[in-house]
């Protein structure tokens, strides 16, 4: 079994009473959404954060992950890049975790036999946090949620999982072998058929930037708007 995913309950909840004070209010509202859908509160169970870097995401990542995971939950936290795996509490490329087949079809599904550990585990989880994903081509999320649909046997977007998506759609665009503009703008998550379903959250306070350094960091982001 995937026993990297089962955290010290106690290691958890001092994650939690540390940094939770420290969430600013989007933050906060960001966790309270996820918090919500986990446990069958709220009306959304699909969500996609847009924010640039330095705003908070894997801050507020941390906090939720570390909050279900202290009750017992299963929270796979996963990134388009291994370097955003990194800075996620037990963090993995989405491919290493879902094994999304290279080269990805428009049709393709995950290579998880539904009565393997990880079809086991995806069942069990509570949260799926996906970040980098402005940078991942969007038949790789197709391809895990038409999977989950299978393991889980339901037509709910995800298998009726709570998946967060994040990232800065500013930043770079999935990459297509030899595509043009037309390709690269259809690759990206945007034009998903299932976009639609996924409610967005957005963070506006940067964390990294003092007072004096607000109208740089404004300038940054207008420059990313166009």
């Amino acid at each position: 079994m995937f026993a990297e995913e089962y955290f010290d309950f106690k290691a958890m909840s001092d994650i939690v009473f540390k940094l939770q004070p420290d969430l600013n209010d989007g933050q906060a509202h960001l966790c309270e959404e996820l918090y919500q859908a986990v446990h069958d509160v709220g009306t959304h169970k699909a969500f996609i954060v847009s924010s640039p870097g330095g705003f908070g995401k894997t801050f507020a990542f941390q906090v939720i992950a570390a909050k279900i995971r202290s009750e017992g939950g299963i929270v796979l936290n996963v990134a388009t890049t291994g370097l955003a795996a990194q800075n996620l509490i037990g963090g993995r490329t989405a491919h290493s975790r879902f094994k999304i087949p290279i080269p990805i079809q428009e049709d393709s599904t995950c290579s998880i036999k539904a009565q393997s550990d990880l079809a086991k585990l995806l069942r069990e989880t509570k949260l799926i946090v996906w970040d980098e994903i402005f940078s991942c081509h969007r038949y790789n999320v197709e391809a895990v949620n038409r999977s989950l649909q299978d393991i889980i046997e339901t037509d709910e977007l995800f298998g009726g999982k709570v998946v967060c998506l994040a990232g800065d759609p500013r930043q770079t665009l999935p990459i297509v072998k030899r595509g043009g503009r037309a390709a690269i703008v259809n690759a990206c998550i945007q034009m998903s058929p299932i976009f639609s379903q996924f409610k967005q959250i957005y963070l506006t306070e940067n964390m990294r930037t003092d007072a004096e350094e607000i109208e740089f960091s404004d300038f940054l982001i207008n420059l990313g708007e166009g």
